[in-house]
């Protein structure tokens, strides 16, 4: 034999036995990185292209919005139109036939001082069929 020793012991037996370990601890971490080579990138992509959803989503809320706020603006004019009130008398006489009552057709309710009112406001219910009584009469 010449100059290589070779051992028979324990120590030769765990030696060997090693090997095959790291062989699989290098295999594992070289299949690790090879997945986090081809991972990364694919994560970035995705992120970008969710991003890039949420920047579309945005600009169409913002376009809905302002189309919320012009409607909320026209809204606006058309009730302060509505609610003018020449518009309202010019309805309530042509329309309506309304006219402004004459001094005989109004009529003034005096009230005495605070009452306790029944349940269900009857006091208030019982001066208005009084004044329509009273108008009836006049008429």
């Amino acid at each position: 034999m010449s100059g290589q020793r070779k051992s028979h012991g324990p120590a030769a037996a765990g030696a060997g036995r090693r090997r095959p370990v790291m062989r699989l601890r290098i295999a594992l971490a070289a299949a690790c990185a090879v997945a986090c080579v081809i991972a990364v990138p694919l994560l970035m992509v995705r992120k970008q292209v969710h991003l890039r959803n949420l920047a579309i989503r945005r600009e169409h809320l913002a376009d809905s919005l302002h189309a919320c706020n012009r409607e909320i603006g026209e809204l606006v004019l058309r009730v302060q139109a509505l609610t003018a009130a020449q518009r309202i008398e010019h309805v309530a006489r042509d329309r309506l036939h309304m006219d402004y009552p004459s001094p005989s057709q109004v009529v003034i309710v005096h009230t005495r001082a605070r009452r306790t009112q029944r349940a269900g406001g009857s006091g208030i219910i019982t001066l208005l069929r009084r004044s329509l009584k009273t108008g009836r009469d006049d008429g």
